[in-house]
């Protein structure tokens, strides 16, 4: 276990962990502005309408007992249901040319890693070369959003002698149903990601404080792609904290990640 007491971003993902509560965690944490004209909200509302013309982006303060932090709505027209379905080949484009056009090194790396490792997963799952895999629940504009949007602040608002670390990461527990049918979970994709964290050392999962399905395949691949170091409780005393809220909800209870700063 490294020996390290400062420069660190530790997540501690308790009640799961989703790339929508990775994005709005680290907006809370580093104050990033979010207000209705400002540059980051612009750029997370253009990779939304450029893959949806109907999506929108909207930043809500939430608080739940007592817990107080951020989450990034996401909304488009016709159905709270996504029904489409997109090559990962098309989608891995998509992301490259928008981080491209954000002038992202660093982030874009992290973007397309990410997605990467999705690919890859949904390949070997289903017995496909990547070129073949195509997303359905994944295929929403959120997952897209969520990569870019935590490559920018990477890329733009995080140094690089900063370490990602995590605490362990809960799953969740019972079924769960998509596209493909009913599965224990984490279900197969999300198992296969995991799978990844066999090159890390010190990594630990748990159930989780509720059922269901708390860790998601982007939340997980960001995490894979992101995080450096992992300990069985926070090694810091924060200097400061952020709050992401997830969209769904467990047992009328709303999930949130919370992320330290030393």
């Amino acid at each position: 276990m490294p020996m390290m007491a400062q420069n660190m971003i530790v997540f501690q993902p308790e009640y799961g962990v989703s790339g929508d509560m990775i994005l709005s965690s680290l907006i809370d944490l580093l104050r990033i502005d979010i207000s209705p004209d400002s540059k980051f909200l612009k750029i997370l509302n253009d990779i939304a309408s450029g893959y949806e013309s109907s999506a929108v982006v909207t930043p809500q303060k939430m608080k739940r007992e007592e817990v107080q932090g951020l989450i990034m709505e996401l909304q488009w027209d016709n159905s709270p249901e996504w029904s489409k379905s997109v090559k990962g080949a098309q989608l891995r484009e998509q992301i490259g040319k928008a981080c491209d056009s954000l002038n992202m090194n660093i982030g874009k790396d992290l973007a397309l890693n990410t997605i990467d490792t999705i690919i890859e997963a949904e390949a070997k799952v289903h017995d496909q070369s990547p070129s073949e895999v195509k997303f359905f629940e994944l295929s929403s504009p959120r997952m897209t959003i969520n990569l870019i949007g935590v490559g920018y602040i990477v890329e733009n608002y995080i140094d690089t002698s900063w370490q990602f670390c995590s605490t362990p990461i809960a799953l969740g527990m019972g079924k769960v149903k998509i596209v493909h049918g009913e599965f224990k979970i984490p279900p197969p994709v999300t198992s296969e990601i995991l799978t990844k964290f066999e090159l890390k050392s010190n990594v630990h999962y748990h159930k989780g404080p509720y059922s269901g399905e708390l860790a998601t395949p982007s939340g997980i691949a960001l995490m894979v792609n992101l995080v450096k170091h992992y300990f069985p409780a926070s090694p810091i005393a924060p200097d400061k904290f952020g709050i992401g809220f997830g969209s769904k909800q467990f047992q009328s209870k709303q999930p949130y990640l919370r992320v330290l700063q030393s």
